[in-house]
């Protein structure tokens, strides 16, 4: 099993859920 494309795949889903996080938060205080 090749590690690289799966640290791929976690970090833009990391970022995907990030981002929405960030903007559910911003939403909610704002």
């Amino acid at each position: 099993m090749n590690a690289i494309p799966l640290l791929l795949v976690a970090a833009c889903v990391f970022v995907l859920a990030y981002r929405f996080y960030a903007a559910f938060l911003a939403e909610k205080v704002l």
